[in-house]
């Protein structure tokens, strides 16, 4: 496969065996016949036309070799069995696949009615090493991977977002099998009282072993089936102890994080990717690097870990007008810099010719019942050191102070 026509021609060969040689894109050879030309889409308006249905299953073997096939478009209101494929069957196997879909009415409408997914509206197959971007929007049974899924999944992930009235982040509905996968999306009942879930909308027997999903709040979940994580959780290797990191997964951690990725079809850029820190690998022969706002305010992800600043911070540096205050004021609702509650690292302002400063410095909580500074609490081995303090104005209740409202920690060369 290396052209949308070849792509499309799969439906005449459903038994047999491919492989994808490179990327689909929208700049590649038949797109705008099978897909979308300029803002039209192709088939009259419909888009892409899904492989397999119930009548006519994909029962041979897919694989994309680590490639992607992006800007696929679909807008089949009124059909069933939505997404790349419409039903793989039993013996039906995709494998080293990632894409990238919309499947809507172009605003916020569904695109498909029943048993709508990106990669298939409904799976009875095996799926391996496969992810998924993008939007969703579909009817009833919607999942950002699979409409519904009646096979096997297996090292998969999905971070599209989904909308349905039975809806959620990785499959409609589930009477199979789901092995080391996750989602991340986000998912929207498209009315009150619709059925939704992070990860698994609705269950029939079925299991799901060693998988997740991402929840900013542990104590209300409405999947049925998957394990809920904080967003940072979903970034921490050690979540995932299951899974294998040698020969299937990666993930970033230290200065950027991520979510896992596939090795053999690698997502660019990779799932999740936020740079907390400027480079460093948190210990003390090579600490996290801080030359931003932003940066200062990630030590709360790695609080144990070993800082260096790079440079001097103030109101003209990076992040200073979402961090401290802009031309509005203080921001985080009028309250400025939000303090790292516990640091038990070290954190050095040292350079070749004196020390660097942080200034402007700024929290205003006059009633806070806590300890008030850049820390709340410095711990026993935290060490502050080789730093200046300029321009910081920190009005709180008890407990306040500019570098920390309460220190068991260590102090060493620093000034305000």
């Amino acid at each position: 496969i290396e052209t949308w026509e070849h792509l499309h021609n799969i439906r005449q060969n459903l038994d047999a065996h491919f492989v994808l040689n490179n990327d689909l894109d929208e700049n590649t050879a038949g797109y705008t016949t099978y897909v979308k030309d300029g803002a039209t889409l192709a088939n009259d308006g419909k888009g892409w036309e899904p492989i397999g249905d119930s009548a006519t299953e994909f029962i041979g073997n897919f694989n994309g070799g680590g490639h992607a096939i992006k800007a696929m478009e679909i807008n089949r209101p009124s059909q069933d069995e939505i997404g790349l494929f419409g039903r793989i069957g039993t013996s039906g196997e995709i494998v080293r696949l990632g894409l990238s879909v919309d499947i809507s009415d172009g605003s916020n409408g569904a695109g498909g009615n029943f048993l709508v997914g990106a990669l298939a509206g409904d799976n009875l197959g095996t799926i391996k090493e496969t992810y998924v971007r993008g939007l969703v929007i579909g009817t009833t049974y919607v999942g950002g991977l699979v409409g519904s899924n009646n096979g096997t999944i297996e090292n998969s992930y999905t971070t599209a977002s989904a909308k349905g009235n039975i809806v959620a982040g990785f499959a409609g509905f589930n009477s199979g099998t789901i092995i080391n996968s996750y989602s991340t999306g986000i998912i929207a009942p498209a009315m009150k009282g619709d059925t939704y879930g992070e990860f698994i909308a609705e269950t029939e027997g079925g299991t799901v072993t060693n998988s997740y999903f991402e929840l900013e709040n542990l104590s209300i979940t409405f999947s049925a089936a998957g394990t809920s994580k904080t967003p940072v959780q979903m970034k921490t290797l050690s979540t995932f102890s299951n899974w294998d990191f040698d020969t299937i997964w990666a993930i970033k951690e230290g200065a950027s994080v991520s979510y896992p990725y596939l090795q053999n079809a690698v997502e660019q850029p990779v799932p999740g990717l936020v740079e907390y820190f400027a480079g460093g690998k948190g210990t003390t022969s090579d600490p996290f690097q801080i030359k931003t706002w932003e940066h200062l305010h990630n030590i709360r992800n790695a609080s144990n870990a070993h800082f260096k600043l790079m440079n001097d911070l103030d109101p003209a540096t990076d992040g200073y007008s979402n961090y401290v205050e802009d031309e509005n004021g203080l921001v985080n609702k009028g309250y400025g810099w939000r303090y790292i509650p516990s640091f038990t690292g070290t954190l050095s302002g040292a350079h070749s010719e004196g020390v660097y400063m942080i200034k402007g410095l700024k929290i205003y909580l006059p009633t806070a019942k806590t300890f008030l500074g850049l820390f709340a609490n410095l711990g026993p081995s935290a060490i502050i050191s080789d730093l200046m303090f300029v321009d910081a104005e920190i009005t709180g209740n008890n407990g306040v102070g500019i570098i920390a409202g309460n220190s068991s920690g260590v102090l060493l060369r620093v000034g305000a």
